[in-house]
């Protein structure tokens, strides 16, 4: 269910971001790079989940990684107001 609400968190602004960028005159390969973060950061991440749950409580790991994840989702959206496509990108990697 957290799985299913996040990815429609995630589904409901990743539409919208390459218009805004398309807008303010960001490449098409940075807005790539853009989504790409996230798909390579989930693949990168999810390993070490069991390692974790070693050392933390299941639920306690859940709530962190949702606040995570609301504030990395929210300062994707923020991204926009960002200047330049380098910036967004440096943004969008250092979350």
């Amino acid at each position: 269910m957290v799985s299913f609400l996040a990815n429609i968190a995630y589904g409901m602004i990743a539409p919208i971001i390459p218009l805004e960028l398309d807008k303010i005159s960001v490449s098409k390969s940075a807005t790539a790079a853009l989504f790409s973060i996230y798909s390579l950061t989930v693949i990168f991440a999810s390993p070490s989940v069991p390692w974790l749950l070693k050392f933390v409580n299941a639920e306690r790991l859940v709530r962190s990684a949702l606040l995570f994840y609301g504030v990395v989702l929210v300062s994707f959206g923020f991204s926009l107001y960002l200047s330049t496509p380098v910036m967004i990108v440096c943004f969008t990697t250092a979350l």
